[in-house]
């Protein structure tokens, strides 16, 4: 998934995306290229669950 995908599922804007990661938050991405971060679905789904009250 892109970065736009995941924000889209998780209704937040790309930025608040960033932001999470670069304080170490948020869904781990994965390398693509020198650039690119692409996230697996499943960790996404892992890290949505991760956050059940």
């Amino acid at each position: 998934m892109t970065r736009q995908e995941v924000a889209e599922y998780l209704n937040i804007s790309p930025k608040t995306l960033s932001n999470w990661r670069s304080k170490g938050g948020g869904p781990t991405p994965v390398h693509s290229g020198s650039r690119a971060r692409m996230y697996l679905p499943e960790d996404v789904l892992e890290w949505v669950r991760s956050k059940r009250v």
